[in-house]
């Protein structure tokens, strides 16, 4: 499923209605761009004494240093050491779920009068890319999104605008087709071949084919 982008009030209209390590986790993902398999795995040791949150990202493997806003670093609560911040409420062990993040999302919208068709736990962080965009410019938006391609962190800077969205698809589209065409074209140089071959071995057929020629001329 492809995330929407939700802009700054409904973010907030989103959060009003969350409760606990939730809404925690979706003001974090706004206010850094940090993805959710990122955010949920974090401890209380990856945070420096100078706010900054140290993360080695999932997808990439890459590490990475984000700055989260005091208003939101001070939802952790007191810190505990090594243990992970939000922690599952059946198993204080382990870290929450990313499903069980996505499901109160989904609720939250429901309960504020909003449509959840396409919000989830990503929609924060498009809403984050757009802002950090227009703040900061694509360079630091890539870095921040720890993206390799500029063409990706543009998807997600313009995704409050629904023109670069139909602009990219219909590359998509573009492409495909462009591939369609080519092989359509082998196959018909295939068959030209073959039908070159059995008209050259085969002296009634070229004999059809010359009349049909004369009747269609």
């Amino acid at each position: 499923m492809r995330s929407s982008f939700v802009d700054s009030a409904t973010v907030a209209k989103i959060a009003s209605t969350l409760k606990g390590d939730c809404r925690t986790i979706w003001l974090l993902m706004n206010d850094t761009g940090l993805r959710i398999s990122d955010v949920v795995k974090l401890r209380y040791s990856d945070i420096d004494s100078k706010g900054q949150i140290h993360y080695v990202a999932q997808k990439t493997g890459k590490t990475g240093i984000i700055r989260a806003s005091g208003e939101v670093l001070a939802l952790f609560g007191k810190r505990r050491t090594n243990e992970y911040i939000f922690r599952s409420s059946k198993n204080p062990s382990k870290h929450i779920h990313r499903s069980t993040v996505f499901r109160h999302i989904k609720q939250a919208c429901a309960k504020a009068g909003i449509d959840p068709d396409g919000i989830s736990c990503h929609s924060a962080r498009k809403a984050f890319a757009v802002r950090d965009f227009r703040e900061n410019g694509l360079g630091q938006t890539m870095h921040d999104l720890q993206h390799s391609s500029p063409a990706t962190t543009l998807f997600y800077s313009l995704s409050d605008n629904p023109i670069p969205r139909i602009y990219a698809e219909l590359k998509i589209i573009k492409q495909q087709l462009n591939m369609h065409f080519e092989q359509i074209e082998e196959l018909r140089e295939i068959c030209d071949g073959l039908l070159e071959k059995f008209v050259d071995v085969d002296e009634p057929l070229r004999v059809k084919l010359a009349e049909e020629k004369k009747v269609g001329d």
